[in-house]
């Protein structure tokens, strides 16, 4: 169930829609190809036995992928995604998925990481905010501040094993947060948040073959929806329509349909969105949320050419949201191996 916290946090953002930058990513064009293959290279050959430990944190090696079970109770996802290391770029891992499996939603969650990843910290960025879910050395008792981005966290190591490479850490704060670690898969291998979601990592491998597709420097660049106070569709005005620019040189968006109750307890609601992107795609669904507490469905979608004017329409029935949520970015692509 979804906390009081979320809840407000949520409104509060829909009320202050509007205000989320739209700031472009960094333009590297002038870079050649050669120069960029360069900078994208990391070791590609697993490590050896006992390389990776709690006292350092790993080198990821360039095709090193992980297959993640991701759960949502809260906004009902329930999927599978793979994420590969498709090499480094401005002292960053790229951490992308494969093209042709390309899990919006783990994007959209921010779980697993999925993206630029700080090397030191295996950190990334969720909603604009950098998230840090490790600190090195993984020593039992140390501490570490960092955020997610409902707010501050703290962390701390409550369990380290330097003999089976495995260690365990809380970060309380904003939010409830449980971390497992196992320094021969390279990442935390399970993510926990209390009301929110998790992934646990079910396979691991060396070597990937085929097209990466990675979202480079992503920006939350549109939150926007309608609170809705009705019980009945019937008694709201007409539905809410409006523009909402998008600037920049994104070349994709990953976007969310959000749709759902707020309350504890309360009647059922009906609520609608509907968008169309300035590449003259229309995303749209509907969702029913039955009267059972707190209840909310995501619809994720990649769209392509984002930059321009969406025209989005909303229709919130009930003591919820029915809101739209866009995170721009920049796709690199990389072909790894002899896919």
């Amino acid at each position: 169930m979804l906390r009081r916290a979320g809840v407000v946090l949520l409104a509060f953002a829909l009320v202050t829609a509007g205000c989320v930058g739209t700031q472009a990513p960094e333009d590297d064009s002038e870079a050649s190809e050669e120069e960029l293959t360069a900078q994208n290279a990391s070791p590609t050959a697993p490590p050896a036995e006992g390389e990776r430990g709690l006292d350092e944190p790993p080198t990821l090696r360039q095709g090193e992928w992980w297959t993640v079970e991701l759960r949502s109770d809260a906004f009902n996802v329930e999927s599978e995604a793979t994420i590969v290391n498709a090499g480094m770029k401005d002292g960053r891992y790229m951490i992308g998925m494969p093209a042709d499996d390309y899990a919006v939603e783990a994007l959209i969650l921010h779980l697993p990481s999925i993206g630029p990843v700080q090397p030191d910290t295996l950190g990334y960025e969720s909603h604009d905010v950098p998230f840090a879910p490790a600190s090195f050395p993984l020593q039992e008792g140390e501490t570490w501040s960092t955020e997610w981005y409902t707010g501050e966290l703290e962390g701390e190591v409550t369990q380290a094993n330097p003999a089976e490479g495995t260690a365990e850490a809380e970060l309380t704060g904003a939010e409830n947060v449980n971390v497992t670690y196992e320094a021969g898969l390279g990442i935390p291998t399970s993510v926990e948040i209390d009301g929110y979601g998790s992934y646990e990592v079910t396979d691991h491998g060396y070597g990937f073959e085929g097209d990466v597709k990675v979202p480079w420097e992503h920006d939350i660049v549109f939150l926007n929806g309608r609170v809705g106070p009705a019980a009945d569709t019937s008694l709201q005005p007409a539905p809410p329509v409006e523009q909402i620019p998008v600037e920049g040189d994104y070349d994709e968006a990953a976007i969310a349909l959000l749709m759902g109750n707020l309350v504890v307890e309360g009647p059922p609601g009906v609520y609608r969105v509907s968008a169309d992107a300035p590449n003259g795609n229309t995303y749209e669904d509907t969702f029913v949320a039955e009267p059972t507490g707190p209840q909310l469905k995501i619809v994720p979608s990649a769209v392509p050419d984002p930059v321009g004017t969406w025209d989005a329409e909303y229709e919130a029935g009930g003591a919820g949201v029915a809101a739209i949520e866009g995170m721009a970015y920049e796709v690199i692509e990389r072909s790894l191996g002899d896919g």
